[in-house]
């Protein structure tokens, strides 16, 4: 009898079916070891930021239960997700429950096939990757925790500060600074509605806001005294090619925006439909998909739309830190259009079969088309124009017309054509600033979503050297100065909170209304964590090097 180990227990019962006898597979629910509540006993910083562990709270009769069930195997195998949280759950069962040469077994999809063809292919826990779990783990205690603690004294209870919470406060801070500094300006807006001569109705906008009242009415007044017509139709052949398959981050501005989903509702559905095997692993960077699957697509489209639509491609993710580990989120049976157990999850389900098998089609042929009319000659009222596309053939449309958006359908005309007028109005605006990201409606949401990777990126996945701390720190952030510090700031700061450990690398903190740099002070020539000591902290030994 063989044990296998997954992280949930629902994923438990289906693997379980597909196994068979030969084997028995049991739940960790989630991770098994922590690092204490406490940071004085969490991490030993002078010995290279050693990590301590210890089993987490309620999971001991979980690791019994494991250990019983260990000894009884003839072999352990660990099938934790397959990503770096996952490879850390892993390595801290196999030594919670004392395992030697523990074998690790990894797969995409919870498919019979895929699942079989894991079981005899383990291999060993990756340790770089459990270790880069750990350093993240380590670097949110070290700043998260103590940060966070001081800032709840000094300035607020409840705030928090973080890898995530640092960068995207940053990203709202820059945009308040933009609000208030906007200064509004008086417009008008006009708009008709007009036929064509085959009955059609079109909306027009005029191409002139006027800014005060006596002009927006003489428009008016002109427009419903003289004959229009169509003045010039320009036209331009464009080509949309499909959007790659879902990676994370696109899955949640996606379903954000076309479903009105929040982040953590998209993900949540997403498991559950991981865990039903209906997709891949929803945790991903990567745009690849196994060539296995992309042949299943090209067959799904060409028995569903045509051989014309079918059109093999490749996709590649832009962003340089992607570690492009696994493939993007599709659907595990592309034969399969609906899938879930619930009404969100049949809706999420179906935009990412959309999106996959669009993935894979023709691109759409289109001409961008703008209408341009005029309201009697042309000379003392300003053109009016309406924008939209008229389809040659819609590709991978066909899949996915909801990627259409609010493209406007244009009829074809020709200038000259007369245009009868149905009505006009004036609408008064004033200009806006940019949207306040919170609270966060869809498109707020998706402006974090897209902008916290980057922000992430520039500001807090960089390694900062510590004797140049203050040039890397100009050079990373050229508005900012990296010795300036608030009032405020200078007496939260005060030397026994440094000395004590609560930061001995630099830090960047960005509140609401300020952003400052945070650098250590010079300690004591007998302190571990001098510049002049021979065994650096930034430095962690070769055993322990993320």
């Amino acid at each position: 009898m063989k044990l296998v180990i997954v992280e949930s227990p629902a994923k438990s019962k289906t693997i379980s079916k597909y196994l068979g006898r030969d084997y028995t597979v049991k739940a960790s629910v989630g991770h098994v070891r922590d690092l204490p509540k406490s940071n004085k006993n969490a991490i030993d910083v002078a010995a290279g930021f050693l990590p301590h562990y210890e089993i987490s709270k309620g999971k001991e009769h979980v690791i019994s239960d494991l250990r019983a069930s260990a000894k009884k195997a003839e072999e352990v195998l660990l099938a934790t997700d397959p990503d770096r949280e996952g490879e850390a759950i892993a390595w801290h069962v196999a030594e919670a429950l004392g395992l030697k040469n523990a074998k690790r077994v990894v797969f995409n999809e919870i498919t019979e096939t895929a699942v079989k063809d894991a079981m005899q292919h383990p291999r060993a826990i990756d340790q770089n990757l459990r270790r880069a779990q750990e350093a993240r783990r380590v670097l949110d205690r070290l700043v998260g925790y103590d940060l966070s603690g001081l800032i709840w004294k000094k300035v607020r209870y409840g705030l928090s500060a973080g890898r995530v919470q640092s960068p995207a406060l940053r990203i709202l801070m820059e945009r308040e600074r933009e609000i208030r500094a906007f200064i509004p300006e008086d417009f008008y807006v006009i708009t008709a509605d007009a036929a064509t001569a085959g009955g059609v109705p079109l909306t027009f906008t005029c191409t002139d806001e006027p800014k005060t009242q006596e002009e927006a009415d003489k428009i008016l007044t002109e427009s419903k005294s003289n004959p229009w017509s169509v003045k010039d139709v320009e036209e331009s052949a464009v080509t949309r090619t499909p959007r790659g398959p879902f990676t994370t981050s696109t899955l949640q501005q996606a379903a954000s925006s076309r479903l009105g989903f929040t982040p953590s509702r998209t993900m949540s559905l997403a498991q559950k439909l991981y865990e039903e095997g209906h997709i891949t692993y929803m945790r991903t960077d990567s745009m690849t998909l196994a060539q296995a699957a992309q042949k299943q697509l090209l067959v799904v489209v060409e028995k569903t739309y045509g051989a014309k639509y079918a059109q093999a491609r490749t996709y590649k993710t832009k962003s340089k830190n992607a570690q492009e580990a696994h493939e993007a989120i599709r659907p595990t049976n592309a034969a399969a259009a609906l899938a879930g157990a619930t009404d969100e999850q049949k809706r999420l389900y179906r935009l990412i079969w959309q999106r996959t098998v669009a993935s894979q089609m023709a691109s759409a042929e289109l001409l961008r088309t703008k209408i341009i009319a005029k309201v009697g000659d042309g000379k003392t009222v300003p053109d009016f124009s309406v924008n939209g596309s008229r389809t040659v053939f819609d590709g991978w449309l066909k899949a996915d017309p909801g990627a259409k958006a609010e493209d406007v359908e244009l009829p074809k005309v020709a200038a000259g054509e007369k245009l009868t007028l149905l009505d006009i109005r004036s609408e008064y605006k004033q200009t806006q600033p940019s949207p306040a990201l919170l609270p966060t409606p869809p498109s707020s949401r998706r402006s974090m979503i897209a902008a916290i990777p980057s922000a992430k990126a520039d500001h807090c996945a960089r390694p900062i050297p510590e004797k140049s701390s203050a040039r890397f720190l100009k050079k990373t952030l050229p508005n900012t100065s990296a010795t300036h510090l608030p009032p405020k700031w200078k007496t939260i700061l005060t030397k026994s909170q440094t000395a004590h450990g609560i930061m001995q690398k630099p830090c960047v903190i960005f509140m609401s209304h300020f952003h400052a740099t945070w650098l250590p002070k010079k300690t004591s020539p007998n302190s571990p964590h001098s510049e002049t000591h021979p065994k650096t902290s930034c430095a962690p030994s070769a055993e322990r090097r993320w």
